[in-house]
Formats: C-alpha cells, structure tokens, sequence
C-alpha cells in the first residue's frame, strides 16, 4: 500500500511542509522583527522570502531523508532527521 502511493504521500508531506515553514516564517518574523506593520503590507514585502524559506526547509528534509516511506517509523529517527535539517538551515543563515 506504501509503495503503491508512495510518490502522492511524500509530495503531499512535501506541500504540507512547505506550506507550513513559509507560515510559520511569516508568522515569527513579523511578530519579532516588524509587529508595528500592517499584515496585509508584510506579507506582500516578505512573501516571496518565506516561500524560499519554505523551498529550502524542504530541500534540506529531502536531504537528510525525511521524506523516506518506512515501514518502521519512531519519533526518535524523526527528531533525528529533523535536528539535522535544523542544523544545515542554521549553518546557510
């Protein structure tokens, strides 16, 4: 059944992801770096940065094999993949 849906899975988890960090980008960096902006404004000015954000998150999970249909998954081996993808991200930044 895995593989039989494997490839619309992970392209799912990968939309999933990506819509999720530009969200969240979005999200803290205006609440951080530019409260006083009207939303409307921010996303217009920082729109295209965090759809790269989410480009990149996504690229580096691909990456460090997140994205890998197992038969055997555990939170453990996706925290671990998850801190590693982190920490690719904080070297680029």
């Amino acid at each position: 059944m895995i593989r039989r849906y494997g490839r619309a899975l992970r392209a799912l988890l990968m939309v999933a992801d990506w819509l999720s960090a530009a969200a969240l980008g979005l999200l803290i960096y205006h609440q951080v770096v530019h409260p006083d902006l009207p939303a409307s404004t921010f996303i217009e000015v920082f729109g295209a940065r965090a759809a790269v954000y989410g480009v990149v998150w996504v690229g580096l999970l691909y990456l460090v094999g997140a994205y890998r249909l197992r038969a055997h998954w555990t939170v453990l081996g996706e925290a671990r993949t998850v801190v590693q993808a982190t920490f690719w991200l904080a070297l680029l930044g």
